[in-house]
Parts: structure tokens; C-alpha cells; sequence
């Protein structure tokens, strides 16, 4: 017996253990291939990349050929060449590199929220997929049943103690679950594709559903906890808020002048030997300096940016808002359902003694199958709602886990 009761729960953890690595297996597919995921990965390579696009303005090389004769003391004038290098003001590419670097952490949070979305989302379709297949497991095993009932309720009528209304009336509720089973085995089909889509794979490729769920070793605090403020969505707002404080400084900035540094070459045909002998080399440095005058524009940028961050700011507190409200709403969904579960399987209980009870009294006469069949009946919705109840149990806690992230 004791032998017997170890291979049993070690089967059980093994069983498990492998619902639980068929589901991460899952989880790492979808990671990999659901199209909306690398696109958002893409994305934040894409902004991971814009720091790198800050640097130095390009230099101007300006080439001007005299075809007329410009004449100087040391000769004609052939061609000008220049050469000019601008410079921001001290700070300016510091700050939009910064910004930048802002921007791609903020994709990244962005990423990541993403990720745990799809990561969450995966899971509940593998819940309802749970649903599905325990529910129809529950009717089938119901069919059998009722099957038993109608060839009781034949051999009481044949032998003279009971009706043929019994046996109609089992052949009909036979025909209902045929009907109900069959409608649960489509209902396979939508789950299937939604699951496979997060998956980003066929539609309709087999999934290994799991026969039943592990019991949630979790019990959450009725208080709000402190890592929703760890959220990556409220992360992603900080850093946009953090990129707009660069912009600003990166503003200010470009109001600032830029100096250019260059040289000036000039390619002359000397006048007389001497000059070719004895002239130097006619280099002219230069030195540049752009007025930011028009300051209008540079005053309508830094409002634009004060505006912005304002909004990034009340944006924050609504993400903090909606993740409280979340969390509160999930908590309640996974009590509830808690609740349900110890409800529905302590009448699915009472219910199976019910139905033996009431199996033994038709068979003996003292009841008609009807009542048998009403109990029967109270006995399938029971374990149905059960099936659901412990499912939606799962996906509040999946849920919770997405919104303290876990």
C-alpha cells in the first residue's frame, strides 16, 4: 500500500514537472517567434542604434574655379579651395546623446513589458485550453454514465418495473451531452489558433493541453506591494521623462552659437619667376561663428519639451493608477475563484454521493429517473464550473504575476 501511494505522488510531481516544462517550452517559442514581439525587439535595436547618429557635423569642402583673370601682387587666381569644420556648442552632443541613450532604455523597458505581456496572454489561452479539454473529459465521462442509466432503465422495462418513458428519457439527455460533447470538442478549434498565433506558428498544430493544473502555492497580500513602482511600464514613462530633460538641455544648446574652424587655400599662377621662388604658400585660416538670432523657434522648442514632460509626467501617474486598479481587480478575480473552487468541489463531492444514492434507489424502484437524471445533471455542472473555477484561479494569478513582476 505505502509503495503503492509512493509511485502514485511521485507520478503526480513528475507529471507535474512536465505540464510546467511543456508551458515554459511554450513560453520560449513564443519569445522567439510571435511577430509582434520581434517587432517590438527590432524597434528597440533601431533606437539602441540612434546614440551612435550624434556626432560631429559633416566638414564642408568648397572648390571655386576662377575662369576670369583675378589678379592679385603675387598673381592670377586659378582656383579657391576651402575647408570648414563646425563645431556645437560645448555640451550639445553630450546632451542629445543622452537623450538618445534615454529613448533606447525606454525602448527596452517597452520590450520587456511587451515580452511579460505575451508571456501572460500565452498562459491564459494555455488555461482556457485546460478548460476545454477538462470540461470535455467531465462530459464524457457523464455520457458513460447516463449510458448505464438507459440500459438500467431497458432492463427494468423489460422486466416489468419500470417505463418506457425512462428509457426515452435517458436516450434524451444521451443525445444532449452527444450534442454538448460535440460543440466542446469545436470549441477546441478557436483555442487552438489563438494559442498557436501568440505562438506565431499554424493555426491548428497540436498542443499538449494539460490534463490538470498544480495547486497555486501563492497567497498575495491584500496591501499593494511595492514593486508595481519596479514595473516596466512605469519605467518606460521615467525614461522618456529622463530623455525630455536632455532634450531641454540640448535645446538650450542649440540657442548657443557654433563655431567653425577652417582654411582657406588659394592656387595662383605666380606673374614672374621670382614670385614663384620667393612667395609662400597662400593658406588663410578662418574662423566661423553662426548667430542663433531667430529666437523665436528656439523659444517654441523649449516650450514644446516643458509641455511634453508635463504630460510624461501626469502619463506616469496614470500608469501607476491603472496598475493599482489592475492589481486590485486581479486580486479579486483570484480570490473569488479561489472561493469558487472549494465551493463547486465540495458539492461535486456531495453531488457523487447523491448520484450513488439515487442510482441505488432507481434501480430498486423508490425514485424514477428523473431525479436521478436532475441530480446527474446539478453533479456535470458542478465539476464543470469547478474546471473553470480553478482555471480562472490560474489566470488571476498569472495575471498578478504580470502585474508585480514576477
Amino acid at each position: 500500500m505505502k509503495q503503492t501511494l509512493f509511485i502514485l505522488v511521485a507520478g503526480m510531481a513528475l507529471s507535474s514537472a512536465l505540464r510546467a516544462q511543456e508551458l515554459g517550452e511554450y513560453l520560449e517559442m513564443a519569445t522567439r517567434n510571435n511577430p509582434a514581439l520581434q517587432a517590438m525587439y527590432h524597434r528597440y535595436e533601431a533606437a539602441n542604434a540612434m546614440p551612435g547618429t550624434v556626432g560631429m557635423p559633416d566638414p564642408e569642402l568648397a572648390v571655386r574655379d576662377f575662369t576670369g583673370n583675378i589678379t592679385t601682387e603675387q598673381g592670377t587666381i586659378i582656383t579657391r579651395i576651402s575647408l570648414m569644420q563646425m563645431f556645437p556648442w560645448p555640451g550639445s552632443l553630450k546632451a542629445q546623446r543622452a537623450a538618445a541613450e534615454s529613448d533606447a532604455r525606454a525602448m527596452q523597458m517597452a520590450y520587456m513589458d511587451e515580452r511579460d505581456r505575451l508571456h501572460t496572454e500565452v498562459k491564459m489561452a494555455w488555461f482556457r485550453l485546460y478548460i476545454q479539454a477538462r470540461q470535455e473529459a467531465v462530459m464524457k465521462e457523464t455520457l458513460v454514465l447516463v449510458n448505464d442509466y438507459e440500459r438500467l432503465a431497458i432492463s427494468r422495462y423489460e422486466n416489468g418495473q419500470g417505463t418506457m418513458v425512462d428509457v426515452i428519457r435517458a436516450q434524451m439527455e444521451t443525445a444532449r451531452l452527444r450534442n454538448r460533447i460535440a460543440l466542446k470538442e469545436e470549441e477546441r478549434r478557436p483555442l487552438l489558433a489563438a494559442f498557436n498565433t501568440l505562438l506565431g506558428r499554424g493555426l491548428y498544430e497540436q498542443v499538449a493541453s494539460p490534463g490538470s493544473l498544480p495547486d497555486i502555492r501563492f497567497a498575495p497580500s491584500d496591501t499593494l506591494p511595492v514593486v508595481v513602482e519596479l514595473h516596466p511600464r512605469l519605467d518606460i514613462v521615467r525614461h522618456r521623462i529622463e530623455a525630455l530633460d536632455h532634450q531641454d538641455i540640448a535645446v538650450q544648446k542649440e540657442g548657443l552659437p557654433m563655431i567653425g574652424l577652417g582654411v582657406d587655400y588659394m592656387l595662383m599662377r605666380p606673374t614672374n619667376s621670382e614670385m614663384m621662388q620667393g612667395g609662400g604658400i597662400p593658406f588663410m585660416p578662418m574662423l566661423t561663428l553662426s548667430l542663433p538670432v531667430y529666437r523665436k523657434k528656439y523659444r517654441a522648442m523649449h516650450e514644446q519639451v516643458q509641455h511634453s514632460r508635463e504630460a510624461e509626467k501626469m502619463q506616469l501617474n496614470a500608469e501607476r493608477n491603472a496598475l493599482q486598479q489592475q492589481w486590485a481587480e486581479a486580486l479579486y478575480a483570484f480570490h473569488s475563484a479561489l472561493a469558487n473552487v472549494v465551493l463547486y468541489e465540495d458539492l461535486a463531492g456531495k453531488g457523487g454521493q447523491a448520484i450513488r444514492l439515487a442510482t441505488t434507489a432507481f434501480a430498486n424502484g423508490q425514485i424514477g429517473l428523473d431525479e436521478v437524471l436532475r441530480i446527474q445533471q446539478d453533479l456535470l455542472d458542478y465539476r464543470l464550473s469547478a474546471a473553470e473555477a480553478w482555471a480562472e484561479a490560474h489566470m488571476a494569478r498569472a495575471f498578478l504575476d504580470y502585474i508585480t513582476g514576477q
